[in-house]
């Protein structure tokens, strides 16, 4: 008979989760779904991502309220999921006949074209 259930914590049960680092995830999910008091496949889905390839997907490239960007995927005409950017080298091609690239010598900048820059200008100054 051991005198406690974890060589971490002492504790009977093991209340540091020393004990569970080991397990499989499915017993991990098993355990975490009797103490919630639901179903391990429900739980899986809940907590674990769907995980599909994105090679191919179309979708914007959009800039949001703080300046960060993400990428939006559109599914039928209205609904939409937003994806945080987080691929460090990703391949993409601008198919945008309003979008234009602007160089100097110091700078280098993508935006629109500089008809839509110079109708936004003097539609904002009347």
């Amino acid at each position: 008979m051991a005198l406690s259930d974890c060589n971490h914590c002492w504790e009977t049960p093991c209340s540091c989760g020393y004990e569970y680092k080991s397990w499989p995830l499915d017993k991990k999910l098993k355990l975490a779904a009797a103490i919630l008091d639901v179903t391990p496949d429900k739980l899986k889905n809940t907590i674990l991502p769907a995980v599909k390839s994105a090679d191919g997907v179309s979708g914007s490239l959009c800039r949001g309220i703080g300046g960060t960007y993400f990428f939006r995927v559109y599914h039928d005409h209205e609904k939409f999921t937003d994806y945080e950017l987080l691929h460090s080298d990703l391949n993409i091609t601008i198919e945008d006949s309003d979008a234009f690239f602007y160089s100097t010598n110091v700078s280098a900048v993508l935006d629109h074209s500089p008809e839509t820059l110079l109708n936004n200008t003097q539609r904002d100054m009347t």
